[in-house]
């Protein structure tokens, strides 16, 4: 199954999972979902082929991993018998991917996956060699890890903004890694907005969650 078609069928599974006992795990699917876009037309099976994560450390921050694998069997159950058929090497590769790293945080993963997909564009030429490789692939982690903390994402975004050697080339390419797509034609200023539509989206669903939860207890 193509990339962008699995990640569109999981998001719309995550959202049916957040209901009170499913809001962890709609958390570890949403994430994973939003890194499996940028594999686009590719099979998911034929993105993460080859794709080896490094050792990842043990992490108190939810949704782990293991939230993650739960999730994809919950999501795999949910689908028709054709479209398990047509994912079945998929579901058996991210399986392979993440094996061993149930312990660790879905947003260390996340970053680690992204970094590989955006390794792999660089490698096909689409990115420029006179980037600052490091200070796109800090900017990436940073933005990754701090996902879902308002406070601190904003940090990090003013400071992506306000950064002078952020140019087009590099906000694009951060765009790239962060959330996926990102056309070569963007403006540094759309490149910026749709990093920061991730972060809104996901303080979107929370918020959601939240009220969700508020009237399931009232």
């Amino acid at each position: 199954m193509k990339a962008n078609t699995f990640a569109r069928k999981a998001l719309r599974f995550a959202d049916n999972l957040a209901t009170t006992d499913g809001i962890r795990f709609a958390d570890a699917l949403r994430q994973l979902s939003m890194a499996l876009e940028m594999a686009g037309q590719t099979s998911v099976s034929q993105a993460v082929a080859g794709t080896k994560i490094p050792s990842l450390p043990r992490s108190a921050r939810k949704p782990t991993i293991a939230d993650a694998r739960t999730a994809l069997i919950e999501f795999r159950s949910s689908l028709s018998a054709q479209d398990k058929r047509s994912a079945a090497r998929d579901f058996r590769a991210l399986d392979d991917l993440i094996s061993g790293h149930d312990s660790a945080s879905v947003s260390a993963l996340v970053a680690a996956v992204r970094q590989k997909f955006a390794s792999k564009a660089q490698s096909n030429g689409k990115r420029k060699s006179s980037m600052d490789q490091a200070l796109i692939t800090d900017f990436i982690h940073r933005l990754e890890t701090s996902l879902g903390d308002d406070e601190k994402f904003k940090s990090v975004f003013a400071e992506l903004e306000a950064n002078s050697a952020i140019g087009k080339p590099e906000a694009i390419a951060i765009a790239r890694g962060f959330m996926g797509k990102m056309p070569s034609t963007a403006s540094r200023r759309a490149a910026l907005d749709r990093i920061y539509s991730r972060h809104a989206a996901l303080m979107d669903f929370k918020a959601k969650r939240k009220a969700f939860g508020g009237r399931t207890a009232a």
